[in-house]
Order: C-alpha cells, then sequence, then structure tokens
C-alpha cells in the first residue's frame, strides 16, 4: 500500500470517531433544592450569583450571600423592595399599605399612584385632605421646612434639593452646630470637604459630611498633595 492511502485510510476513522462523541455546552439556568426548597441561578462558567440585582427573562431578581433567590422584602443600603414568592421584583404596585415605585423602590415622602396619595418617610399611606407647596417657612424664632402633606420637618435629617438639613424636635433648622459627627454651616448646610473653625480648634469634614481630624492649626488638615515621581533618562 502507497503511503498517500495509508494516510487517508487512518484519517477517515479518526474523524468518525470524533462526530460519535457527545459535545457538552454549559449553560446558565435555574437549580432548585427540593429539600432546602430554595432557587438558585447558575452561570455559564458554573458559579453561582450572589449578592447582586440580576435582570432574567424580563423580571429582576436578588440573589443573597449564600446564591438562594430572596423572597418578600429586602433592606439593602437604605432602600426596600419586595420581591415575589418565585424571587421576582414587584414594581409599580401596593404592598399593603406601602407603594412600590417602578424600580422597585419603596416610595417614601412622595405622593405616588398618578398624584393620588401620599406617603410618609416611613413608606405608609398617609390620609391627608390637601396637598401642599414644600418650602421653607422662616418665623422669627427660625426656619422650618413644611411637607408636601402640610407636616413639618422634626427630630430629622432631611435631603432637600441636594442639601441635607438637621431640624430640631421643636421643627426648627440647625444652623452653625454640631451634630454628633456633622456639622451644618450657617445656611442649614451639612458640610463636606470643608475646613471649619469652631471655638479655639479647626475641624476637616470629609466627602461625606463626617468628621475626620481637628487641630489647633488649620495648615496641619490641608491634605498633603501627592507628587508624582519623575524618572530621569541618562
Amino acid at each position: 500500500m502507497k503511503l498517500h492511502n495509508l494516510k487517508h485510510t487512518c484519517i477517515i476513522p479518526v474523524l468518525c470517531a470524533a462526530l460519535l462523541i457527545p459535545s457538552y455546552t454549559v449553560h446558565a439556568d435555574w437549580e432548585y433544592n427540593a429539600e432546602e426548597n430554595t432557587l438558585r441561578y447558575k452561570t455559564k462558567d458554573g458559579t453561582y450569583l450572589t449578592s447582586v440585582f440580576r435582570k432574567i427573562k424580563g423580571y429582576t431578581y436578588y440573589f443573597n450571600a449564600d446564591g438562594t433567590v430572596h423572597t418578600g422584602w429586602l433592606d439593602l443600603k437604605g432602600d426596600r423592595y419586595f420581591f415575589s414568592e418565585s424571587g421576582a421584583m414587584l414594581t409599580s404596585q401596593w404592598i399593603g399599605d406601602k407603594y412600590l415605585m417602578k424600580n422597585g423602590k419603596m416610595a417614601r415622602s412622595r405622593w405616588v399612584d398618578n398624584h393620588n396619595v401620599y406617603v410618609n418617610k416611613n413608606g405608609s399611606r398617609v390620609a391627608v385632605g390637601k396637598k401642599y407647596k414644600a418650602k421653607f417657612i422662616k418665623t422669627a424664632q427660625g426656619t422650618k421646612y413644611r411637607n408636601v402633606d402640610g407636616t413639618y420637618s422634626a427630630k430629622t435629617w432631611q435631603s432637600i434639593k441636594g442639601y441635607w438639613y438637621y431640624f430640631y424636635s421643636t421643627g426648627y433648622m440647625a444652623t452653625n452646630a454640631q451634630l454628633g459627627e456633622y456639622y451644618v454651616d450657617k445656611s442649614g448646610h451639612m458640610v463636606k470637604n470643608k475646613i471649619v473653625k469652631i471655638g479655639k480648634y479647626y475641624y476637616r469634614y470629609g466627602a461625606d459630611g463626617r468628621f475626620v481630624k481637628r487641630s489647633k492649626t488649620r495648615s496641619r488638615l490641608i491634605p498633603k498633595k501627592k507628587h508624582s515621581k519623575r524618572h530621569l533618562s541618562d
């Protein structure tokens, strides 16, 4: 037998054998554990989704740290969400006296449901007979803030048009005052990334408004600029 015929004779069986070997592809899919009654989602690389929101086939889910899909109420980073028994996030609807907005977050201190109902800062429905214009109201004793439901902010921090304010239990806005780790200036704004002199000391507040450090001299609180090292060539 000639050499080139021998080569063809060997190749044909190998190709046939390759066609008979099944190929396996890992697909992303749900995995249900009947004993634990839990549901997880396995990705294409064989790992499970954890501590993350993920939209799957039109529905949004949240996966806990152990990979199980979350159901019921979820408190996360200051917001609340609600997930059905299947794990799908609910939106634009009422759950008891709480309203879930289009993005899934529970509404707080706003009008909802086509502006027909007002919910307070705890997310609960409030019966109001009149809708007011939210605004600051100055009096001889100080400044208050009236909300759209007619109530006045009191004993709370409140974000208004990009600034954080604090209102005492009397309803009056705090000014030029230290409030725990924070400080508000003469306008009532929480100071951020700023050095403030209070009494004999200077205080530095960070980007989140929290107290960082104090010193008797202002220069000690100014962050040092980082200089890049220059490499000299021969």
